[in-house]
């Protein structure tokens, strides 16, 4: 990491810890989890509640030599919240054929308990994904938050830091790169629209779109090469403040 993505870095945790916010991390019995939680509270970044057999999470804790500090302990098992949670859950799904005990034992599942705590407002949202998969993760949030408002396909986006690179913001969004398989016109443009709206909130800076094809502008046809053609007719009438290209080759796309 150069100075110039150190320094964004430095002013992106300065940015959470103005917010103020709580997170919930589902998978309090992972070592990794433990470890993000004891540094997200020594740097003061944000509130942390972890989910999990409290005395097991302290004696993993305890192993790996990591103070947990102040952070709330739950067991989605055992914890009085659970009902409430469990009933908000049942409400939300019983039109969806959900009985009030699979509600129940949905909700003891840490996933869908950090769910509900976020719906309900108790946190502000949540991390996962050390020992759950990215669909498990994605079906909890779906069944519990479902999508934010005005987006209708949802999608996952990954923040890179080239090395090496002298620009001010090298920091590339690549979508989707884990829930959408086989996108179409429209879903590809929706999911541009949903990173860039984004990148704004997490990065900082003014997007600039490009629809990734192993075509640029012509140099070969095909339905992949016309399918990037029609999302980014699509995406510029969704964001036409946006500056936004394609179709573009990788390498074409970076310069």
């Amino acid at each position: 990491m150069n100075a110039n993505h150190a320094a964004w870095m430095a002013d992106f945790s300065a940015r959470a810890k103005a917010l103020h916010r709580h997170l919930v991390l589902p998978e309090g019995r992972d070592g990794r989890t433990l470890e993000a939680a004891a540094q997200l509270r020594s740097q003061g970044i944000c509130e942390v509640t972890l989910l999990g057999a409290p005395e097991s999470i302290a004696q993993r804790a305890r192993s790996l030599g990591r103070d947990l500090g102040d952070c709330a302990i739950l067991d989605p098992e055992t914890a009085e919240l659970t009902a409430e949670l469990a009933g908000e859950f049942w409400e939300l799904r019983r039109a969806k054929g959900i009985t009030e005990q699979l509600a129940l034992e949905a909700v003891q599942d840490p996933l869908w308990f950090g769910g509900m705590m976020v719906r309900k407002g108790l946190v502000d949202g949540f991390v996962a994904g050390a020992l759950n998969t990215t669909g498990e993760t994605v079906r909890a949030c779906l069944q519990t938050l479902g999508p934010a408002p005005g987006i209708k396909t949802v999608s996952s986006s990954m923040y890179m830091i080239p090395n090496g690179t002298n620009e001010a913001n090298g920091i590339l969004t690549f979508t989707d790169a884990g829930v959408v398989q086989y996108p179409t016109a429209e879903q590809l443009a929706d999911i541009a629209f949903a990173a860039a709206r984004d990148r704004r909130r997490i990065v900082g800076d003014e997007p600039r779109v490009a629809f990734l094809s192993h075509s640029t502008r012509g140099s070969a046809e095909g339905g992949s090469v016309e399918k990037m053609r029609e999302a980014l007719a699509r995406f510029r009438r969704l964001a036409p403040e946006i500056a936004a290209d394609g179709e573009l080759q990788a390498d074409a796309a970076i310069v």
